[in-house]
């Protein structure tokens, strides 16, 4: 489409939305002595360029712009960078301690909640109903410090292989992956799409809220437009592909992998190398329409403000936790420092906000979490991100002169005056833009000799805001400190003979890649079935670990939990961990003899950890996996046949499984349902009599746990 006509499609729509807008925010401010609401709507993978009032892109959003229309829009909001593939979880992290990046990344998140530190935490002692739906991503508990938490997902909808690598052609796509089909789980998992799960429960919390005194605080946490990008057919057809013009700065792939942001990130993998024109159109249509049905959702959260009689005295604050390239620069994601993954959307609504006002001064996405505070005349101590309301008050004309930005040790970035410089540290290479001329950073500069003294100028404050953040960076250029950040640092290395050393050997041991991420799968005979076949789908992913006796020579067998209460340090010492997969149960709820803890094949005798104390062991367990920071994911207890050997009653595994999914509910962690996949097919699947399985039942369990760890790689 062409761009006068894309603007004025705009311009109509925005025309309608002020006709239809009945929000407080009006040309001149109005002000309510009430300390007010405040309503965080938080997206995920969402680039600036993607609301339609903006102007850049032809895309439907008719509630997002109404609310940059009757609010601010600020036009230069960064996320701040990452200190691992999974860029999402420090944005999240940074944005609920208030932290800077390196701060964020080294704050003890055990001590902040019992300290009552957190966002909402802070928020709930200056007198806010606090409540969470949607995605959370930070490792703590979200039920622990919301006043109320509903479908809190601990991470992305679970992507599936036949998600990856498409489409290549046209018969490929018609042939493969469809956004609309429910059988590929991701968003359709639970029955509705998550988006209007999302809305589902702000409309209830809205409703009840209006008959309550306090003044709320809701974070609504959409996964949209994050990957798997699924939406219902009508928002697709939305969307034909001669509508979607493919980005100016396309590349069939980025020159500098050595960046860490080459073929091996799981965003990468999302569309076939090298990119092409039909594939990239697809993947935006789909980007599009997945924004378009969000954005419809938060129309239907906006009418129940409206009609229960709360907007008047209501801030709304839309941003995202980072963008999204979806082929600018050859990209497919988002572990990169150019704008259209590192600016995001930043809309505020408000009593004393000016309608139809925009501020051009750079501001970090997570200020929104001191300018709550400010709202709500919390303390804001110990928060290093600037509240944004002298900006919107017109009392200062800049909190930051400039933007840095951080991707591992591999990728800086500093913003400041209109230009742009990124450096990769690791290889030596600089790359200059003014982005003034140049927004779509097409021109590098760093080549110009007459461009010499600006390049030097901005590597100096660069160098200088550095010092100033603390980059590990800087400690492991002058010796004095080994950079943690990432995992292009050197290896582990461990002592000699020791336990851990013994991990890097023999058949059941790996020589770790260190630009790997390291996955720790622990469990019990069914997962050592599973796990040199998970090892081999995740080849060049992930190195994949589980405990294991001697130099490798056998797979240890992590039993139940009383055994894992006894050798979980042990298990989880050596390697930082990036994912850990694993299960407890089948051990629990078999029958021992109680003089010797021998098995049982007598049900007169009790099991081995009755359901009171697997609950007690197993939240014991998560509490020690939580503290390593990995992404976790639980495996159900597998069905099993009666008549097995020792006694266990085949109805226990639900049993014990239902405790079990209520912790990791209760602790943000997502669960792979292997009791659901296996169930009705035991007799293909199964040994006769036992609960361990055959060639095809190892098999089938190494896909779904291998998907279910590829899904959350950084």
């Amino acid at each position: 489409m062409k761009e006068s006509n894309m603007k004025l499609i705009t311009l109509c729509t925005l025309v309608l939305a002020v006709a239809s807008m009945s929000f407080a925010a009006a040309d001149e401010p109005n002000v309510n002595t009430a300390k007010p609401n405040v309503l965080f709507i938080f997206a995920d993978d969402m680039s600036y360029e993607t609301i339609g009032a903006h102007g850049m892109l032809d895309i439907d959003t008719p509630n997002l712009d109404k609310l940059a229309l009757r609010g601010a829009t600020f036009t230069h909001a960064y996320n701040m960078g990452a200190w691992g593939g999974a860029v999402c979880v420090a944005s999240r992290r940074m944005l609920n301690t208030g932290r800077f990046v390196w701060a964020a990344q080294q704050a003890d998140l055990n001590q902040l909640v019992s300290d009552n530190q957190m966002w909402s935490q802070r928020m709930s002692g200056a007198g806010y109903r606090t409540y969470l739906s949607g995605k959370w991503h930070v490792p703590t508990s979200a039920p622990a410090i919301f006043d109320e938490a509903e479908h809190v997902r601990a991470g992305m909808p679970l992507q599936t292989p036949a998600g990856y690598n498409r489409p290549k052609d046209e018969a490929d796509y018609e042939n493969g992956w469809k956004p609309w089909d429910t059988k590929h789980g991701g968003y359709w998992s639970g029955g509705k799409h998550w988006s209007e799960v999302l809305a589902d429960d702000s409309i209830g919390f809205l409703e009840q809220a209006a008959e309550d005194d306090k003044p709320f605080f809701m974070y609504l946490a959409f996964n949209a437009p994050h990957d798997p990008r699924q939406a219902p057919k009508e928002y697709i057809d939305r969307y034909p592909l001669y509508r979607i013009e493919v980005p100016k700065n396309m590349l069939p792939e980025y020159p500098y992998a050595e960046a860490a942001c080459g073929k091996r990130l799981r965003d990468e993998k999302l569309m076939p190398y090298p990119r092409t024109e039909y594939s990239v159109k697809v993947n935006r249509q789909e980007y599009f329409a997945l924004i378009t049905h969000m954005d419809d959702q938060i129309g239907k959260i906006f009418q129940t403000l409206e009609n229960t009689g709360q907007a008047d005295n209501t801030y709304i604050v839309f941003t995202a936790d980072h963008g999204l390239a979806v082929g600018h620069h050859g990209f497919s994601g988002k572990q990169n420092m150019y704008d259209h993954s590192v600016r995001v959307p930043f809309l505020v609504i408000g009593p004393d906000v000016k309608a139809g006002s925009t501020i051009s001064s750079p501001i970090y996405l997570q200020d929104v979490m001191p300018t709550s505070l400010e709202l709500a005349g919390a303390e804001t101590d110990g928060v290093d991100f600037q509240s944004i309301l002298p900006l919107l008050r017109g009392e200062k004309a800049e909190s930051y002169s400039e933007i840095y930005g951080a991707y591992m040790n591999r990728q800086r970035m500093i913003t400041k005056d209109g230009w742009k410089l990124v450096q990769y540290p690791t290889i030596g290479v600089d790359r200059l833009y003014h982005l003034t001329d140049d927004p779509q950073e097409m021109n590098d500069l760093a080549g110009n000799p007459e461009l010499a003294p600006k390049l030097n100028e901005l590597r100096a404050a660069l160098t200088a805001l550095s010092e100033e953040l603390d980059d590990p960076n800087l400690k492991e250029k002058r010796g004095t400190e080994k950079s943690n950040v990432g995992r292009n640092a050197a290896a582990y290395q461990a002592e000699e003979g020791s336990d851990v050393e013994q991990k890097t050997t023999g058949v059941w041991a790996i020589e770790p890649n260190p630009e790997l991420p390291n996955v720790l799968i622990l469990g019990d005979s069914i997962s050592i079935a599973y796990t040199l076949k998970v090892r081999d789908h995740l080849k060049n992913r992930a190195n994949v670990f589980r405990p294991h006796i001697g130099n490798g020579e056998k797979a240890e067998n992590c039993q139940g939990t009383t055994l894992g209460l006894q050798k979980i340090d042990d298990w989880l010492a050596g390697q930082k961990w990036d994912v850990i997969h694993f299960n407890w149960g089948l051990h629990d709820l078999k029958h021992v003899r109680a003089e010797t803890g021998r098995n049982s094949n007598s049900f007169d005798d009790p099991q081995q950890a009755s359901p009171e104390t697997y609950k007690e062991n197993l939240t014991a367990l998560v509490g020690k996996l939580k503290a390593t920071g990995a992404k976790l994911i639980f495996a159900t207890t597998t069905p099993y046949p009666d008549g097995v050997k020792p006694a266990r009653l085949p109805a226990n595994a639900k049993v014990y499984n239902d405790i079990a999914v209520k912790i990791m509910s209760a602790n943000g962690i997502e669960v792979n349902d292997l009791y659901a996949l296996c169930e009705g097919q035991l007799d293909k699947l199964q040994h006769p009599k036992n609960v361990h399985f055959n060639r095809a039942g190892q098999e089938l369990q190494g896909k779904a746990v291998a998907a279910a760890i590829d899904a959350v790689l950084p």
